[in-house]
């Protein structure tokens, strides 16, 4: 169960993992991509950032890896492990494709190990046996079907078969050109199959004329088709030697499946690693689309975004034929906590998002969509106060759900978490929800977290300015045009403008200049 999935969806990363999902096309692989990924394990963060480099190296240099796709056949490995068992020929041929494919994958990251090291390492510590399919392939034809030399013995069967069906053909040739000349069937008439067996057309009134089984008749009755008892005891003949071709298959996969399942074990594994591969395949294609990099892993907690960009809002902006206008922004040791203000869907709450996002993807091991030289810490924790998060089933209005968020992040809260808060202290009356969400901030802030918090509230923009380790971020705003530019500027807040806009809508200046005079200085 994904524990992040509420931080998920309201970032915008579920986008992106419903589109990883859809990129993976192996069993395991999807699996993978449907996981909790999320670590705050440096190392292995890394180690993820590399591999999936070096897959995008392969994508954009080299046209990628080899097809990787194949059906789930793990139910039939497991059925295999009871002795006796046949192996079914789908799952033979899934067998040799997954073999077929790590040997494949071995040789092309050996080729390219100046730039796929880390690849060439999982692929050399993930040892397997090509000749199981060699023998499959040795077994089965590029159709699926079991060739006779698999056994001696059905190379026999099946020479004894095509034998004795040409000895059945000219026979029945021979039968029917007697009959055309005794005038028992008339010249045109040519040999039928009925049933899968040769058989001769007679007028129904001359039937008893040749002896023989009457397999069918025609649709009105006229004609009858004779299978002549010489021919009939030979198709017997034929159809033992059938039953003795099937027993031999029978035998054969038997005596397959006795030697797949002692590596039924390194058979999962192989399954198991080809997912990883087209799971990490999966992330370098969204690190290709989203024009991704690798960011920098520093020793202190910082975090620097340049040139940051929401992949999904970019993904729809692209659609509209609008850019993204990208982020810069800078969480240090002492500027942990940003409070972005300005006007209304002036871009505050995007810029939150997308450090939320880049940061989670950062953490999940994918490449985040930035400039060189980005920087991310691994976060112990990310917090989230986003949107309306109103419990029904609780009985929770909008504000006591923020509340109960505000509760969580002051206990869970330290230098190890980041947070993300959208309308700090909205949802109640201004001055108590300003009030509450300063003393709330006052508490994060001592407990060191880092984050983002987008507010209109005068009372928060001056804590920031006069508290160590927060700092006041403005959404620029042309004055002249009145338009959001969607650009942030560190070190001053916002404003809302809502005078400003309010006179470019049409309200009155009286009621603006009134309205002035209430807010005072």
């Amino acid at each position: 169960m994904n524990t992040y999935g509420v931080l998920e969806s309201s970032l915008g990363f579920s986008e992106i993992r419903k589109k990883l999902q859809s990129v993976c096309f192996t069993p395991t692989g999807q699996e993978r991509a449907a996981s909790d990924f999320f670590t705050a394990d440096a190392g292995k963060i890394q180690q993820s950032l590399l591999l999936t480099a070096e897959m995008k190296y392969i994508l954009d240099y080299l046209g990628g890896i080899p097809a990787l796709g194949f059906d789930d056949f793990r139910e039939e490995l497991n059925r295999l492990k009871t002795p006796g068992t046949a192996v079914e020929i789908p799952t033979l041929q899934a067998i040799a494709f997954i073999l077929e494919k790590c040997a494949d994958l071995k040789q092309l990251f050996r080729q390219q190990e100046e730039k796929t090291h880390l690849l060439k390492v999982q692929i050399e510590n993930h040892s397997f046996d090509f000749s199981l399919a060699v023998r499959i392939n040795e077994i089965l034809d590029e159709n699926g079907d079991i060739r006779s030399s698999a056994s001696e013995q059905l190379s026999e069967i099946r020479k004894s078969i095509i034998g004795q069906r040409k000895k059945i053909e000219r026979n029945i040739h021979a039968m029917l050109k007697s009959l055309k000349e005794k005038g028992v069937v008339e010249e045109e008439v040519n040999l039928s199959i009925r049933g899968g067996r040769l058989v001769i057309p007679v007028h129904a009134s001359k039937k008893r004329m040749v002896k023989g089984v009457v397999l069918d008749e025609s649709a009105t009755g006229q004609t009858v088709f004779v299978e002549p008892i010489e021919i009939f005891e030979l198709n017997n003949e034929v159809q033992d030697l059938e039953f003795e071709e099937k027993r031999e298959i029978h035998r054969i996969l038997t005596t397959l499946a006795d030697r797949i399942r002692p590596v039924i074990p390194e058979l999962f594994s192989h399954i198991d690693f080809l997912g990883e591969m087209d799971f990490i395949r999966g992330k370098a294609q969204l690190a290709v689309e989203h024009n991704a990099v690798v960011p920098v892993i520093p020793l202190q907690a910082s975090v620097v975004i340049m040139q940051g960009r929401h992949p999904v809002l970019e993904e729809s902006l692209h659609k509209q034929g609008k850019k993204i206008v990208p982020l810069d922004l800078e969480l240090l040791p002492d500027q942990r906590l940003m409070i972005i203000s300005g006007p209304n869907a002036g871009g505050k709450s995007v810029a939150m998002k997308t450090t939320g996002l880049l940061q989670y993807m950062f953490q999940c091991g994918f490449l985040v969509p930035a400039a060189e030289g980005t920087m991310l810490y691994p976060f112990d924790d990310i917090l989230a106060d986003i949107g309306d998060q109103q419990s029904i089933e609780n009985d929770l209005s909008t504000y006591s759900s923020h509340l109960l968020n505000m509760k969580n992040f002051m206990v869970r809260g330290s230098s190890k978490t980041m947070i993300l808060i959208d309308e700090f202290g909205s949802g109640t009356e201004p001055e108590s929800g300003g009030a509450i969400a300063e003393a709330v901030l006052d508490v994060l802030n001592a407990k060191g977290v880092y984050g983002v918090i987008t507010t209109h509230y005068f009372n928060l923009k001056m804590f920031a300015a006069n508290h160590a380790g927060v700092i006041n971020g403005a959404m620029l705003f042309d004055n002249d045009l009145l338009k959001p530019l969607y650009k942030l500027k560190t070190g001053k807040p916002g404003s809302s403008f809502a005078l400003e806009i309010a006179a470019s809508i049409g309200l009155s200046k009286a009621l603006i200049e009134e309205a002035s005079l209430k807010i005072g200085t």
